[in-house]
């Protein structure tokens, strides 16, 4: 019963509109751009076969991040 209610939904919602998004970005949404663009860069690149950028974190941040996750297991161990 479940699945022929779920077709009637879906058939009542009629095509898909053919239609750009229209989207009005600002410039606080410059990280939202930023990030459209990186991942088109490297998605085009993995498509293109060419090597993809390699990510890395300096040791600095590596060492704020593992001790913000021991801060954080011994609150939970604490509650």
């Amino acid at each position: 019963m479940t699945n022929i209610q779920d077709y009637i939904v879906l058939v009542g919602l009629g095509p898909i509109a053919d239609r750009p998004p229209v989207e009005h970005l600002g410039k606080e949404d410059v990280g939202v751009m930023f990030m459209r663009k990186l991942w088109s860069r490297e998605l085009q690149a993995l498509a293109d076969g060419r090597p993809l950028k390699r990510w890395r974190r300096p040791a600095r941040l590596w060492k704020d991040v593992e001790a913000a996750a021991r801060a954080a297991a011994s609150q939970g161990d604490a509650s």
